[in-house]
């Protein structure tokens, strides 16, 4: 016999993921704030007082910016890939449990179910990963 999983843990799974998942700038901020550091560290470092050291200085500003934007879109991939294996671990179990032979005919009906809302909830969290992160045009389409 097999463990299902029932309807209602993947609807409540799917209904109270994070709203705002997407707002990483706290984070971001952290990841720009270090590299900025590391920045004026090696300023230290050369010497203030030499030409590269003032340089150094100088470019911390720039160097914190990309640092927080790297980081921003290293997280937001991050996330990203551990939610489509997530749902590939999902979807492979719903599909074992449907194609295993023992399984109800009533059971398989409500695995098909679950299967459209997996489909459904996945095509939702891309729509949002849109809005969130795309560019101007495709969020005026997807409004």
């Amino acid at each position: 016999m097999t463990q299902g999983v029932s309807g209602s843990q993947i609807e409540q799974n799917a209904t109270t993921a994070p709203k705002g998942k997407y707002n990483s700038f706290p984070a971001a901020g952290v990841g720009g704030f270090g590299s900025g550091s590391a920045v004026v560290s090696l300023a230290h470092y050369i010497g203030l007082q030499t030409m590269l050291g003032q340089v150094l200085v100088l470019l911390t500003p720039v160097v914190t910016v990309l640092g927080s934007s790297a980081f921003f879109q290293l997280k937001l991939r991050l996330e990203w890939y551990n939610e489509r294996s997530q749902v590939k671990r999902a979807r492979k179990t719903l599909e074992d449990q449907l194609n295993y032979p023992h399984t109800s005919a009533s059971h398989k009906r409500e695995i098909q179910k679950l299967l459209e809302k997996l489909d459904h909830s996945e095509a939702e969290n891309e729509f949002a990963r849109i809005k969130a992160t795309g560019n101007a045009g495709v969020r005026r389409l997807l409004d």
